[in-house]
């Protein structure tokens, strides 16, 4: 199990913000632990007591190395699954350049930095060649200081739109990931000043489930694809123009798209569901990046492909329990015992 947090906390990390938001949840945890060496049970945290956004907590929850502890209509606790593992891994990848929260990257570095081949920046993506090759064209441009092209990627739910999302993440220099539904009320507007703040006027956008962002967040977002940030900050607006930021989004119901945000994406990257080798394929080079062997990676696929499953969140959700071969079997059976419809 540690095997496989490591993996992914080194993923994340990549990312120098997530590393950030790590350090922050990991000292707040190694207060607790002095402060309450008896109680490990009074060692987990809210969101406000760490400053991470909530919409970071619950990635980190999706990966796997922060769970939830406790919750109420009022509160809700956190904490680390594998601390010292976190650690660990954070310790041996610490480099010695001073960061700062007010550091922007400079137009100079983004066309300093070495963008991946097209093949090591979609590794876990099966098939897609074109849609491969178009964004990486894309971002490669960018990158060199044109003006943004941005991207809609619609289809049904686990098709592979999140998995060009997370390769995108994983190896791009100022990438700032929002989730739709958790950036409703003016969480939104709180994201970009951050990025703002963090990177200046040039960094990714990334949205995932972009039908669910609210108005306010729509009206900020059109803008910013016209290449204006015009948004509220203390009470005054903050404008800033030529700003560079390429959108690249996911929908899984683009009617809820207002036109005037659609128009601006051009042409949408359709994805159709994966058929039973394809599955197969993404899913092994899934669990492959979560720490699993391929051999194994394969059984757990083709035994979850036998049962109708083309969502490739689930092998990894097998993945991220299994210990051993022998525990494949039983937990695809708890988990699909009461299944009432085929995931498709």
């Amino acid at each position: 199990m540690s095997t496989n947090i490591e993996a992914r906390v080194r993923a994340l990390i990549i990312n120098k913000e997530y590393r950030s938001y790590l350090e922050r949840i990991l000292k707040k945890e190694k207060e607790l632990a002095r402060k309450y060496p008896d109680k490990p049970e009074w060692q987990a945290w809210e969101v406000g007591d760490v400053g991470v956004p909530p919409w970071i907590v619950m990635k980190f929850m999706n990966y796997g190395i922060v769970e939830r502890v406790y919750a109420s209509s009022r509160h809700r606790y956190y904490r680390l699954v594998d601390r010292e593992v976190i650690e660990r891994v954070l310790g041996e990848s610490k480099v010695s350049s001073v960061r700062s929260h007010g550091t922007r990257k400079t137009h100079t570095s983004l066309k300093n930095f070495r963008l991946p081949d097209m093949e090591t920046l979609f590794k876990t993506v099966v098939g897609y060649d074109d849609y491969k090759w178009i964004l990486w064209k894309a971002v490669k441009k960018w990158l060199k200081g044109s003006k943004p092209a941005h991207f809609l990627l619609v289809g049904n739910p686990a098709t592979g739109k999140t998995l060009f999302m997370e390769c995108l993440e994983k190896h791009l220099p100022n990438i700032v990931y929002v989730a739709g539904e958790s950036a409703r009320r003016g969480g939104f507007v709180e994201r970009i000043i951050e990025a703002y703040n963090r990177y200046g006027k040039e960094f990714i956008l990334l949205i995932d489930e972009i039908d669910k962002l609210d108005s306010d967040a729509m009206k900020v977002l059109h803008n910013i694809m016209e290449g204006t940030l015009d948004i509220p900050v203390h009470g005054k607006q903050l404008t800033v123009k030529d700003v560079r930021i390429m959108v690249i989004a996911t929908s899984n119901r683009p009617e809820k798209i207002p036109e005037s945000i659609m128009s601006r994406f051009g042409q949408p990257l359709v994805f159709k569901t994966y058929d039973e080798e394809d599955f197969v394929k993404v899913s092994i080079e899934v669990l492959k990046e979560e720490g699993i062997d391929e051999e194994l990676a394969r059984k757990i696929a083709e035994k979850l492909v036998s049962l109708g499953v083309r969502d490739v969140r689930i092998p990894r959700q097998v993945g991220r329990i299994i210990e051993s071969e022998e525990d494949i079997d039983k937990v695809i059976e708890i988990l699909f015992k009461n299944r009432r419809f085929s995931r498709q």
